[in-house]
């Protein structure tokens, strides 16, 4: 298995291009057309430059990781390989988090050597993997929908590698229907120190691309349809006999994430002091908006609600202004409370919008919403930083405020 990723030598690129001073502004408004499509197609040009440097790291790597998986697969065929994460071939982003705290004990034997029998032509799939990559972006994806697709496709390009026990792929991808080495694929994960539940995502996306090739093979594909059908069943196999492994370790890590909650002495005494420091926070927040007096507020108010309900961090973060106006306009007369929808959070779809509903403490976000005016930002998200995005560690300030309402131990909110 080895890449000939036809990617252009960073060498050969020759110099960025130099911007060129600005001259002074002229009078004639054709001249001022032409100085403004000048300045444009040069910044244009310089993005152009930005991601085909950045196709070319990612295929430098690429290039690394396919050398060290086709060393690795010709030494053993079962035994564990270290690589590095490849990025995926269009935007940056973080792999999506996995638990992989206190893995299971379990039995497994490695698989036989494998037999070496390499084939004329080098072939590594990335034309094909880029359309997928493409298929699994969509119209609309998020930032977070983008670190689970470039999580996918690394699992994805591990599992070719493996299936093709160190030989180099052919193009018509015959080297697909190795069912005794798909059976061995869970098995090197769980002897690479991967969790059951971990294993579980890289078979479940690995079928979901199977289904993918099924309905669009590529053009140079000659694997039969009963070839592909035992490759299907083969990784649903799989995941049918982890199910019971799965269930055993989402219990035990129910259990400990159990002997980890917050005590109820905890709780009323961090509701208690926050119904009275709060109010006195705003009032300094409305004389001083100071952005270490907002990061304060906003660490009490998110504990505070984190306490009541138990939300992730990301519900807090996602809410937005109009939401906070939007219960205050639902509100009848006569109502004891008011109930904020916050829609943008990770389990939205399975879910709905995640409520809070708030008696006095709405009165809270209610003299917010005035300094907020004054502040003019330009997001509509309540709780937002200095330069008005989303607060991406919010728990910083969270488990401050925790310390500060006298808690020798602090959670982790998740």
């Amino acid at each position: 298995m080895a890449s000939t990723l036809d990617i252009p030598n960073p060498d050969l690129l020759g110099d960025p291009p130099q911007l060129l001073p600005v001259p002074e502004e002229p009078s004639c408004t054709s001249c001022q057309g032409l100085l403004s499509q000048n300045q444009q197609l040069t910044k244009d040009l310089l993005d152009l430059r930005k991601k085909l440097s950045y196709h070319i790291r990612w295929s430098n790597r690429a290039r690394r990781v396919i050398k060290q998986l086709q060393e690795s697969l010709q030494q053993t065929s079962s035994g564990p390989v270290e690589t590095e994460d490849v990025d995926a071939p269009l935007d940056e982003g973080s792999e999506e988090c996995l638990d992989e705290a206190e893995q299971e004990e379990m039995e497994s034997k490695p698989g036989p050597r494998a037999a070496k029998a390499p084939t004329p032509t080098l072939f590594y799939p990335v034309e094909y993997l880029d359309e997928y990559w493409v298929h699994l972006k969509g119209s609309c994806g998020t930032k977070k929908h983008l670190e689970n697709q470039k999580s996918k496709v690394r699992r994805i390009m591990l599992f070719l590698a493996f299936i093709t026990e160190g030989q180099t792929m052919q193009q018509n991808w015959m080297f697909l229907p190795n069912i005794r080495r798909i059976y061995q694929w869970p098995d090197y994960l769980l002897n690479e120190g991967k969790a059951v539940t971990t294993i579980k995502a890289y078979l479940v996306n690995t079928s979901e691309f199977l289904s993918y090739f099924k309905d669009t093979p590529p053009p140079a594909s000659r694997v039969p349809k009963a070839s592909l059908f035992a490759v299907i069943r083969a990784i649903s196999s799989s995941i049918s006999k982890l199910g019971r492994r799965v269930v055993i370790r989402q219990i035990r890590i129910k259990k400990r994430k159990m002997s980890r909650a917050i005590s109820r002495q905890n709780l009323h005494t961090c509701q208690v002091t926050a119904r009275a420091r709060i109010p006195e926070i705003i009032d300094n927040l409305s004389a001083d908006p100071s952005p270490e007096n907002r990061r304060r507020f906003f660490g009490y108010a998110s504990v505070y609600l984190a306490s009541l309900y138990g939300h992730r961090t990301g519900v807090l973060r996602n809410m937005t202004a109009s939401e906070v106006d939007e219960a205050q306009k639902e509100a009848k007369l006569g109502d004891d409370g008011f109930v904020i929808n916050v829609k943008e959070h990770k389990t939205n779809r399975a879910f709905g919008p995640a409520q809070l509903y708030l008696t006095v403490e709405f009165a809270w976000f209610e003299q917010w919403l005035i300094i907020r005016e004054r502040l003019n930002p330009s997001t509509d998200l309540l709780f937002f930083t200095e330069n008005n995005t989303k607060i991406d560690k919010l728990l910083t300030h969270m488990q401050a405020a925790w310390i500060r309402y006298g808690s020798t131990r602090v959670p982790d909110f998740y």
